[in-house]
């Protein structure tokens, strides 16, 4: 069977497994759309669209950065496929590295400047939701309601954002520990395929490039303002289409409580123990929502819904993006 084929097959059982998984879910979803304000839903799902398009403008303005010039429409494609792989083949962000890079070989430019910029599109891309974060607990805070879970959450993901950056510094350091980290994922490789797939020279050619890529970022970093200022723009997308929700429904809002369960739906989903949350950020969200004095039953009715525009229409679009990406052909 050929890789594409191979690939394709893996993708769909997975995607089919996770539907399966969330049936239940998106059945009560569907029931509860239903009764909603058509045009708010409508906007909710504009306002995720947006969320992507945003998503997809941080990359390419990395990207420019480095002299790569991807087209939009593309761009998107990937920014979908990445969030579908990051969800069937959980990796810390190892899957959508290798879309990226995969996608670059394809298109004949430098992998390593599509690493570079990946990397650092998802240090962006936590920045701006961390904003968010502490802007919710501090409200939390000042109504009394934070509690030591979204404390430690928010704690953890400070950690992992802060031990990300440095990791990535600390790799991107030296050739030799680009080039060795290359060198143990292409002994994962059958030998037989491995010059192919993976030859040594252009596992060095990676590594020195790599370095390149970041000094480049390290003179150009006055540049840097455009792909954070998307970041911020690109979760007030996010905070907007849980607010459209709200307005769904009729449900009483105020902005404060839009921004305490978007922080929170963004943590749980962050730091869950899921892929992108399925099934935890669910139930924590609903306590959430409860904690604020709200009806379990429209907290349901409030969480399956968001769930639909941020995870399962994206999730769907994503699987649909990954079939036709260009390496893989």
């Amino acid at each position: 069977m050929k890789p594409r084929n191979i690939f394709i097959t893996v993708t769909t059982i997975i995607f089919l497994v996770v539907i399966f998984l969330g049936f239940k879910e998106i059945r009560l979803a569907v029931g509860y759309l239903a009764s909603g304000i058509w045009y708010y839903l409508l906007l909710a799902l504009l306002s995720q669209i947006f969320f992507f398009i945003f998503q997809a403008e941080i990359r390419r303005s990395l990207y420019r950065i480095l002299d790569i010039r991807e087209k939009f429409q593309d761009m998107l494609q990937m920014t979908f496929s990445a969030m579908f792989l990051g969800t069937a083949i959980p990796s810390l962000h190892m899957s959508a590295l290798a879309l990226f890079m995969g996608e670059a070989k394809a298109k004949h430019y430098s992998q390593s400047k599509a690493l570079v910029a990946s990397l650092t599109f998802i240090l962006f891309d936590f920045l701006g939701f961390f904003c968010f974060l502490i802007l919710g607990l501090v409200l939390l805070f000042r109504l009394g309601d934070l509690n030591r879970f979204q404390i430690f959450g928010a704690a953890f993901l400070f950690a992992m954002i802060t031990g990300m950056a440095w990791l990535i510094n600390f790799a991107l350091q030296k050739e030799e520990r680009i080039g060795w980290f290359f060198g143990k994922i292409a002994k994962l490789i059958p030998k037989s395929k491995r010059e192919k797939w993976m030859p040594q020279k252009e596992i060095d050619m990676i590594a020195r490039e790599s370095i390149e890529a970041k000094d480049f970022y390290a003179e150009k970093k006055y540049k840097l303002w455009q792909p954070l200022l998307l970041s911020l723009i690109t979760q007030s997308c996010g905070a907007l289409t849980l607010t459209f929700c709200f307005l769904a429904y009729g449900i009483p809002f105020t902005i404060t409580t839009i921004l305490i369960v978007y922080a929170m739906a963004m943590l749980f989903q962050a730091v869950a123990i899921t892929p992108y949350g399925i099934g935890t950020a669910e139930v924590a969200l609903t306590l959430t929502l409860t904690s604020l004095g709200m009806p379990i039953n429209t907290a349901l009715l409030l969480m399956m819904t968001f769930r639909v525009f941020t995870f399962w229409i994206p999730m769907a679009v994503g699987y649909l993006s990954t079939r036709r990406l260009k390496f893989i052909q």
